[in-house]
């Protein structure tokens, strides 16, 4: 149900969209609205435009890399149980530095 929700209100108001997908993500954790919060994310947006979609990370397991999981889980053919599907931004550039911008991003299941 929440999905042909987002999904309408997709269609009607690309900008009201990601404002629900936001608003959804931030209260609730739901994929479908982290799926299109992903789905908007660009190399070089700031960590601040991203915390502005998404909230503060659910965890940060180091300077250069911020997590925000999901309610939704997959059991990849790798693990022997069902992860949670988790967006992991990388905010190191290529030479090992920290940066305050998105150097890549990738929506996966992740384990413990």
């Amino acid at each position: 149900m929440l999905l042909a929700f987002v999904w309408a209100a997709a269609c009607a108001d690309p900008g009201a969209a990601l404002a629900n997908a936001s608003r959804s993500y931030q209260e609730r954790g739901d994929y479908a609205s982290l799926k299109i919060l992903a789905e908007r994310l660009q190399k070089g947006m700031t960590r601040h435009e991203v915390e502005a979609l998404l909230g503060p990370p659910g965890l940060e397991p180091g300077g250069g890399h911020s997590v925000y999981g999901s309610d939704r889980k997959e059991q990849p053919s790798w693990a022997d149980r069902e992860l949670f599907v988790a967006l992991l931004i990388e905010y190191t550039d290529a030479n090992g530095t920290v940066t305050d911008e998105v150097q890549s991003w990738e929506l996966r299941p992740i384990g413990e």
